[in-house]
């Protein structure tokens, strides 16, 4: 199914605030395996950006680039990948929460549709993350080879 041919989800009983709040536990309660150190406010803004973005595309912006870009910046910003799969399970667990009630779902959830997205452009960061500490490393070793080497 492309983009253009998902269904706008009825999930207008979901507050941002209810859906930050959530993330931030989430973000919160995993953020200690991530690689770096995040602070606590930066965890409050990636929760609210987190639940912009996710409301954004259940309300019709279906915009897989915007979210892998958005996935991209949560692997730049050092999440680990257990805390973005915190991110994945609290929109999974919010949208089937909302759904529970609906009749049989004809369709794959749209947070699964959102969060595939967001996966591969994290997936994508932290490969360009990785490539770029090897490279520093490659660099710092070639240095200390020259400084060895008569």
């Amino acid at each position: 199914m492309s983009t253009a041919e998902l269904p706008t989800m009825m999930i207008m009983d979901i507050a941002p605030q209810e859906l930050a709040s959530r993330l931030r536990s989430a973000l919160q309660a995993t953020v200690f395996g991530s690689r770096r150190l995040i602070t606590p406010r930066r965890i409050g803004q990636i929760a609210e950006e987190a639940a912009s973005s996710f409301l954004h595309y259940a309300h019709g912006i279906h915009d897989d680039s915007v979210v892998q870009a958005f996935g991209h910046r949560l692997a730049n910003d050092g999440l680990g990948h257990t805390t973005a799969l915190a991110v994945v399970n609290t929109l999974h667990e919010i949208t089937w929460e909302r759904e529970r009630d609906q009749p049989v779902l004809s369709e794959i959830p749209l947070s699964v549709v959102y969060t595939n997205a967001l996966l591969a452009g994290y997936m994508s960061g932290r490969e360009a993350t990785l490539l770029e500490e090897q490279e520093r490393a490659r660099i710092g070793y070639n240095r200390a080879q020259a400084k060895l080497t008569p």
